[in-house]
């Protein structure tokens, strides 16, 4: 497919979506991995073998954290060891059941979270609730987990797969993104 044409078509899509709907057009896309498509392989090409844990999802997840250690991404995979979510989050948080001396095993040179999050990589840690829905309109749906609020954006333009990506605020800021897309 030509990325003209698919320019235009994501363009077109875009345009369709409401703004005040709580959905957006754009993909789970984050950092080369997109949710539902990508595979275990390939994130392991992007990023390294990471560590791996094969007791969280389906098919298990894995965990890496830059070089500096400023922000932590799980992976976690399903049916055919393809992505289902990909979680962002500022910080290092290594799981509870990874051993002290593997800590540097998660790092990944290629981890770079300044480009930015979400729709159009506008926005960055940090951000507050106003400053996430001037650029994505108020969420679908709201919830608290762990004493985090969560909004949820689904993706509309995602082929038959539910979809969507997902802000988690932590006093009032952007803390974590989610990029997720379910299994049929």
């Amino acid at each position: 497919m030509s990325p003209v044409f698919l320019f235009f078509a994501v363009f077109l899509q875009v345009s369709n979506v409401p703004p005040d709907s709580g959905k957006t057009c754009l993909a789970p896309y984050w950092g080369g991995i997109l949710a539902g498509y990508s595979t275990d392989r390939e994130v392991r090409q992007l990023y390294g073998d990471g560590v791996y844990f094969d007791s969280i999802g389906d098919c298990g997840s894995r965990f890496y954290t830059n070089p500096s250690k400023t922000v932590t991404m799980e992976v976690v995979l399903t049916n055919d060891c393809i992505v289902e979510e990909v979680e962002v989050r500022q910080g290092f948080h290594p799981p509870h059941q990874l051993a002290e001396g593997d800590q540097d095993k998660m790092v990944s040179d290629f981890l770079d979270h300044s480009h930015g999050l979400g729709n159009f990589y506008e926005l960055m840690f940090g951000k507050t609730f106003t400053e996430v829905e001037e650029t994505n309109g108020p969420p679908q749906h709201v919830d608290v987990d762990d004493g985090e609020t969560r909004w949820i954006y689904e993706s509309v333009c995602h082929c038959e797969l539910s979809s969507g990506i997902a802000y988690r605020f932590k006093n009032g800021l952007v803390v974590a993104v989610e990029f997720w897309a379910e299994s049929n």
